[in-house]
């Protein structure tokens, strides 16, 4: 991921999907950078659930815990 495709998208949020114990080692370091440099608002799972709600217009995220 570049920041000339983040330009491209424009995305508002991104969720990054992980656990504790990743194996995979994903998301890498790079992309997380990248979503961060480009002002992205950045959700990860490994803080617990990540709900979003949205009437097809706007949407609503929240975090809940662990």
């Amino acid at each position: 991921m570049d920041a000339e495709h983040l330009v491209a998208i424009a995305p508002k949020l991104a969720v990054a999907t992980f656990g504790m114990g990743n194996r995979y080692k994903h998301p890498h370091t790079e992309v997380l950078d990248a979503l961060r440099a480009s002002g992205v608002v950045l959700y990860a799972t490994v803080s617990g659930d990540v709900v979003i709600d949205t009437n097809g217009t706007s949407f609503d995220v929240r975090q809940c815990g662990p």
